[in-house]
């Protein structure tokens, strides 16, 4: 039998809350802010239910909405036994980062300053166009917040996302101004020198941070 994955547990709390379709359970995983901490291609969203289903955690009923039928999965006792194992138990995996920007601004000694500075304005142009989808998307939900399902837990998520964006956008522009006196790319003293001043700053904040700990 397939071994449960993070995202069937993601589809276990959905059901948790009430029975949802295939689709429904789809457009929630692409549109919440689950597709922030936990983004999956439709066609691996689809194939939960049915691994659930084999593994008894969730049932399934025929439905008919608007003339057409469709499967509706509700979850079990034993489904409901699962996720809360699962909540309890260690975190195999943390934060991860797949960043294709900073990929290339790792190797910008290798382009032309105009791509490295391209490459800045985009990374920047990007948060700043997610947090406006954010306002489009919450703002009209304010008035439902207090009977939503997944209060507080959503909101704190959300302001999770909003530190990680303002991070994002400071780093560009402390970046840049970091930057400003280079006249290029390639490797040089000059540049040798700023990447010095940056790893020194970045000793003591983590330090700043692991003695705060203590």
């Amino acid at each position: 039998m397939t071994k449960l994955t993070p995202t069937s547990y993601a589809l276990l709390g959905l059901l948790a809350r009430k029975p949802w379709s295939a689709y429904e359970l789809n457009a929630h995983m692409q549109r919440s802010v689950l597709s922030a901490f936990w983004p999956r291609a439709a066609s691996h969203v689809y194939s939960e239910p049915k691994k659930l289903l084999a593994h008894k955690l969730v049932t399934a009923s025929q439905e008919q909405r608007s003339g057409r039928g469709r499967t509706v999965y509700t979850i079990t006792a034993a489904g409901h036994k699962a996720l809360r194992d699962w909540l309890a138990s260690p975190t195999e995996t943390y934060v991860t980062m797949s960043h294709e920007a900073m990929l290339k601004f790792l190797y910008a000694e290798s382009g032309s300053r105009k791509a490295m500075e391209d490459n800045l304005d985009a990374i920047e142009a990007n948060v700043l166009a997610e947090a406006r989808a954010i306002i489009e998307g919450v703002r009209p939900l304010l008035s439902k917040f207090e009977t939503m399902e997944g209060m507080p837990y959503n909101g704190m998520a959300l302001t999770f996302l909003a530190d990680v964006m303002e991070a994002q956008v400071n780093w560009v522009r402390e970046v840049r101004a970091s930057l400003a006196g280079l006249k290029e790319t390639k490797a040089n003293e000059e540049s040798r020198q700023v990447g010095l001043k940056a790893y020194h700053q970045l000793i003591n904040r983590i330090e700043a941070l692991v003695n705060d700990d203590q």
